[in-house]
């Protein structure tokens, strides 16, 4: 065990969980909150779903990193996606979890159609991120 009370085999383990419960998830695009996005930041809306049960959040994307960075945005929308873990999946959502759900959303062509667009859209295109999306 490690001085942080977690050895590597546990954390693993919940690693691993959650990409199960990852690929139990229906993810979809829902909106472009244009209003929340400026040149720095790009805010998309998904749902998650999971048998009949849905959630909304917003992913925020840095776009001011050397490499594309996303994770689901801490707004009004956070505790109710946290909640539908929790009853869904008896999970507690974490910081590396929702970076998974970004990541898994940024491989969709879905979400490269939106970033090249956003991009062509700002007053300054972040080509070296579009290189480093994908």
């Amino acid at each position: 065990m490690s001085i942080f009370g977690k050895n590597k085999t546990s954390e693993t383990k919940e690693i691993i969980n959650f990409t199960s419960i990852l690929q139990q998830l229906k993810i979809d695009f829902q909106c472009i909150p244009e209003a929340k996005c400026d040149e720095r930041t790009l805010y998309i809306t998904i749902s998650l779903s999971y048998q009949n049960k849905k959630s909304v959040c917003d992913l925020i994307f840095l776009l001011d990193r050397p490499t594309l960075t996303g994770a689901i945005s801490l707004n009004e929308q956070y505790d109710q996606i946290r909640k539908f873990f929790i009853e869904q999946f008896n999970y507690t959502l974490r910081y590396e979890d929702e970076i998974l759900i970004a990541n898994n959303f940024m491989q969709t062509n879905q979400f490269k159609e939106i970033f090249k667009d956003f991009n062509s859209k700002i007053k300054r295109p972040h080509e070296n991120f579009v290189r480093s999306a994908y």
